[in-house]
Formats: structure tokens, C-alpha cells, sequence
């Protein structure tokens, strides 16, 4: 695509950026295997898979220096973030219901936990996270989530 196309549909960088971010809000499937570990272990693995392969884990780097100084980019980032991680509570909600995990677990906190690992491992490491690693953060954050 030439640039001149590129600003006739985004006339300023940050209008392209939040098209960027705009693409990281697809709705999620909420795995249902009958257990916390499964589900957990199904929704990394596919966040793994999508850390290393989708276009939009190349633009987070851009996106969150930009949301560092700009309210509005900050705003609508955090929106989609907030849509993103839905799944990921659910599945730890439905645990919690099931008596998987404790009654008073902080579920923002444990999200970011759980998922920290597979972001950190992709933005800062610069490696992908493979199945087995996975379930190695699963089994390692679950065991300090036990009732």
C-alpha cells in the first residue's frame, strides 16, 4: 500500500494506530473443557499462538509507548484490553464457582499473572511460548490459587 493511500484512509499516525489497536478486539471463543487447568491451558496456548504469529503482538510495542502520552490512545487501549481479558475471566470465574480456586482471589491480578508470563516472554525476551511452557505457568500459578 503506498503512503499517500495510507493517509487517505488515516490522516494522522495516531488515527492509524487506532485502526492498529481497533484490530486486537476480536471476540475470543471461552474454552469450556469441565476444568480450570483445560481451560486455562486451551485459552495461553492460544494466546501463545497468537503472541507469536498476528500481526497485532507486532504493533503492541508502538501502541503502548504511544498510550504512555496520549489520554486517548490510553483510553481506547484500555478498552479493548479490558474486552480481551473478558474470556480469561470467565474461565477463572466459572473455577472459582466450580471450588477450583479460592472464594477471594483478585481476578484482575490473577489474569495479569497468568497471562504476564506469555507477554513478557514475547515483548521482552523476544520468544514465542511453547505448549509445554504453558502449562508449566498454568500448573506453577495454580498451585498457589489452590483451595
Amino acid at each position: 500500500m503506498a503512503k499517500t493511500t495510507i493517509y487517505r484512509h488515516w490522516p494522522t499516525k495516531d488515527d492509524l494506530l487506532m485502526a492498529a489497536v481497533d484490530c486486537f478486539g476480536h471476540d475470543e471463543v471461552v474454552p469450556d473443557t469441565g476444568s480450570l487447568r483445560g481451560d486455562l491451558v486451551a485459552l495461553l496456548t492460544r494466546l501463545g499462538v497468537e503472541l507469536a504469529t498476528e500481526q497485532w503482538s507486532m504493533s503492541l510495542p508502538a501502541v503502548l509507548e504511544r498510550a504512555e502520552h496520549d489520554p486517548d490512545v490510553a483510553e481506547h487501549f484500555q478498552t479493548i484490553v479490558r474486552h480481551k481479558s473478558t474470556p480469561l475471566r470467565l474461565v477463572l470465574e466459572r473455577g472459582r464457582d466450580r471450588g477450583e480456586i479460592r472464594q477471594d482471589l483478585d481476578m484482575d491480578l490473577t489474569s495479569a499473572v497468568l497471562s504476564g508470563g506469555l507477554f513478557y516472554r514475547r515483548l521482552m525476551a523476544r520468544q514465542r511460548t511453547t505448549g509445554p511452557q504453558v502449562e508449566a505457568i498454568v500448573d506453577s500459578v495454580l498451585g498457589g490459587l489452590s483451595v
